[in-house]
């Protein structure tokens, strides 16, 4: 048993670059395998987690423009009631260097029930008596406070109030309580500051009995608004989110996988045919079949085990700090730190025992037919280098065939595509050796007219050779995979579009006109434009499922310095909406016709308004989302206010601006760049994840090319003795040299070309099921001419992979190969 042992690990280390290229495979797999389910459950916990936290032991909350439980039906479930009220105050703070100038926050101060708010899981202690008070540390650093000082509040009547700091939390965006500029007192201290007035808060609402949610829900919703009413669990809104981003994982894990698969099959059918005289060592020592099978596959297992284990091991040595980044939400100004869950213990024993399992399975049928090989043939190296059709092959690739063209059809979605993913390219690869049999038909009728022998020979050479044709196999895949990869990688480089901003400094704004007013009368300041645009929820028509969209505000004689929109009319009248043309066909709306949306859907004050579409606009990937409507600039102030969401500034000194406005108008404005920053800062983006997706493209076509390259040296040692034999009665070297490119660059041009057509269709199917996602963005807008010289690129670098057997050929002894003959 140990010799065996010996001559297993020996054989799986003979060929080092070989197996290096089996072990990296895996390892590939296994790493992406790792990062897309794990993404995928991470996501969810952390929104199940985020929730939680946010909400505590609340099920349901009511907005209630009375806040009091006796205002709650009294057919509702058993339940338990957290009452949310308060007032709001302003806290002023000085500006570094400015005595004319101060900044202003909004500061909201909680009433709470302390008891009901620990037992709900908002506060770790109820200890909280009447003219006391917990701050945010946010709070105590922008007045100078320390516990034990007094904190000066306002009331509703503007009276001060002073009350002792017992307490100073660090703010978070996790706790309702405590998110921001806020402070917490209870109930008898929220009585005097609303002055004993009713006022309006919410009514959190903790059902018993969680089976009864749904009912509680309905009963709530029948009594107030719905609009008021909010579920805290996973709404189908963010479950829909979740299954577009599994399903972008999904295809994400198929390329990879089936970047990997048909490589790793192609080499350990042919290792395979290595280890023929091994078979026959084994059998002639008395071992069955099915244990001969077993110390076989056990160079598989030790594959599989020394590419996933490190594979699983190098991801979970980047999770940590990939997840932070992944989830860290800094940019978008807001401070929450998210405890990320550890990894399941049971993907990671699932990723390694699957590697394991497909790396078996590979080249089960190869073993097998291997073993039902005499021992004659073993002895005199009677290798089967004739490639055969496969009538099993051809019935599961039709088959393929029609699961990806119904899901083509039926199946819209992002799963939808992985599937017509999958099954286009396993069809691809069981039928290419149909496709490759009818183009060197052709081009042997072609030059058998023209009397071209070497074409003749080549063309059907590269049909009959077991090693030709896995490696077009392997080329039609990979091309496939590339060109889906590289047409991305195409459309992100290509997504930024400066010219969209013809200014020199560019303000993101988050406080309204009247704090901003001030800019147009800035030293440097040439001209500028607002841009009024605002995200949203909406509804359309009577369907009251919620869409993100932006609405933009056209003004009187069009914009003049931004250029994202194209098609719409110098002005709008009231009553009157532009739709993007995509959103307009996948909708089936047209010209004339008259839409409803209900803005703010989700919030207290939901708006219906109905418009006229008077006419289509196409706007700029980078600046659009899903759902894009253009209003007139005053339709949008009277629904969200004079509140600009970019102001656009053509300035002599754009980095004086920018410092000026970054410095008074603090709290207003979210971001101040310049153009030439912005443009910097987007190319560095993109740069970033262009050289992951070429990188990607580079391992693939390196795979690939070591696959073809192995593929064809054990294809040339089964045909050494029909080349000696050809040398020595008929052709010099150098002829059968040009016999074997030729035979290489049909089978390339043929692989490539089908990989490409694939790539391309499979490319309009994700586009498509992109388009119908309301969470996924992204772009397709690449350069045809790119596609052709990646095309022309790929099929050179495949030919070339002959040289390594025209190499061999040029060392081949005639005489040690013809002795048989």
């Amino acid at each position: 048993m140990r010799i065996i042992l010996n001559t297993v690990i020996k054989n799986t280390f003979g060929k080092p670059l070989r197996s290096l290229l089996v072990i990296f495979s895996i390892f590939f797999c296994a790493l992406s395998a790792m990062f897309c389910f794990d993404l995928a459950k991470t996501e969810k916990n952390l929104i199940n987690d985020l929730l939680s936290s946010m909400t505590g032991e609340a099920d349901l909350g009511v907005n209630m423009r009375i806040c009091d439980v006796s205002k709650l039906p009294e057919n509702l479930p058993e339940y338990n009631a957290f009452r949310l009220r308060g007032v709001n105050d302003s806290i002023y703070t000085d500006i570094e260097g400015e005595y004319a100038f101060v900044k202003m926050e909004d500061m909201y101060i909680y009433g709470v029930d302390p008891e009901v708010a620990v037992a709900m899981g908002y506060l770790d202690d109820a200890d909280i008596k009447t003219g006391e008070i917990i701050i945010t540390d946010k709070v105590a650093e922008a007045c100078g406070y320390s516990e034990g000082d007094m904190a000066k509040i306002h009331d509703l009547s503007g009276e001060v109030h002073e009350f002792e700091i017992i307490k100073i939390v660090k703010a978070d965006l996790k706790n309702l309580l405590f998110q921001d500029y806020n402070a917490v007192v209870n109930d008898e201290t929220a009585d005097i500051l609303t002055c004993g007035k009713p006022v309006s808060g919410t009514m959190m609402i903790d059902i018993i009995d969680n089976t009864k949610i749904d009912e509680a829900e309905s009963i709530l919703k029948g009594e107030f608004k719905s609009d008021d009413v909010q579920r805290y669990a996973m709404t189908e809104e963010i479950e829909a989110m979740m299954n577009e981003l599994y399903g972008i994982l999904f295809i994400l894990f198929a390329v990879t996988f089936l970047l990997v698969v048909f490589i790793t099959f192609s080499i350990c059918e042919r290792i395979v045919g290595e280890r023929m005289s091994f078979i026959g060592t084994l059998r002639s020592l008395g071992l069955s079949s099915a244990q001969t099978a077993v110390v076989l596959l056990m160079e598989n297992v030790m594959y599989a085990l020394l590419g996933s284990i490190p594979g699983v091991w190098l991801y979970l040595s980047l999770r940590g700090p990939m997840m932070e980044t992944l989830f860290d939400v800094s940019s978008a100004g807001l401070d929450v730190q998210f405890d990320i869950p550890e990894v399941s213990i049971a993907l990671i024993a699932t990723v390694i025992l699957s590697a394991v399992l497909i790396e078996c399975l590979i080249p089960l049928k190869a073993v097998l037919k291997a073993l039902n090989t005499s021992i004659r043939d073993i002895i005199f190296d009677n290798r089967d280098t004739e490639y055969k059709f496969s009538k099993s092959g051809t019935v599961v690739g039709i088959i393929m065939c029609v699961i990806a063209l119904l899901s083509c059809i039926f199946g819209k979605s992002l799963f939808g595509a992985g599937i017509c993913l999958i099954a286009s390219v396993i069809a691809l690869a069981l039928l290419f050796p149909r496709i490759l049999k009818f183009v060197t038909g052709l081009i042997t009728k072609i030059s058998e007219k023209r009397e071209n022998g070497k074409m003749y020979l080549a063309s059907g050479e590269a049909m009959s050779r077991k090693s030709t044709v896995g490696s077009g196999v392997l080329c039609a895949t990979s091309a496939a995979m590339c060109i889906l990869i590289y047409v991305i990688a195409m459309a992100m480089s290509g997504l930024f579009n400066s010219d969209v901003y013809d200014c020199d400094t560019i303000v993101t704004c988050s406080g309204k006109m009247k704090q901003l007013s001030f800019i147009q009368y800035l030293d440097g300041v040439n001209d500028l434009e607002y841009v009024y645009y605002s995200l949203d929820y909406a509804t359309i028509g009577d369907d009251e499922t919620e869409i993100t969209c932006q609405i933009i505000g056209l003004p009187e004689g069009g914009f003049r310095f931004y250029h994202a929109l194209d098609g719409v009319p110098e002005s709008l009248e009231e009553g009157t909406v532009c739709v993007e043309k995509v959103w307009a066909g996948r909708n089936g709306v047209s010209v004339g016709d008259t839409i409803k949306l209900t803005f703010n859907s989700s919030g207290v004050f939901p708006i219906e308004k109905e418009y006229e579409v008077v006419s289509f606009f196409k706007m700029d990937d980078y600046e659009s989302v899903k759902n894009n409507f253009v209003v007139s600039e005053a339709e949008y102030k009277s629904i969200y206010h004079d509140v600009p969401g970019y102001i656009l500034i053509q300035s002599d000194d754009p980095e004086g601006v920018r410092d000026i406005i970054d410095k008074y108008a603090v709290g207003s404005v979210s971001k101040v760049q310049t153009k030439a920053e912005m443009i910097e800062e987007n190319e560095k983006d993109n740069a970033s994840s262009e050289r992951v997706l070429f990188i990607v493209i580079a391992v693939a076509l390196g795979m690939t090319c070591v696959g073809m390259v192995t593929n064809q040296l054990i294809g040339f040692e089964g045909r050494k003795k029909e080349c000696a034999v050809m040398v020595s009665t008929s052709m010099s070297k150098r002829t059968l040299s040009g016999i074997l490119i030729r035979e290489m660059l049909i089978t390339s041009v043929t692989a490539v070309t089908s990989g490409t057509i694939i790539g391309l269709l499979l490319i309009a199917v994700i586009k498509r099921a992109v388009e119908n996602s309301e969470s996924v963005l992204m772009y397709f807008n690449f350069n045809p001419l790119t596609v052709v010289l990646f095309y022309a690129v790929m099929i050179v670098v495949f030919t070339l992979t002959t040289l390594f057997p025209i190499k061999n050929l040029k060392k081949m002894k005639l005489s040690e190969q013809l002795k048989y003959e």
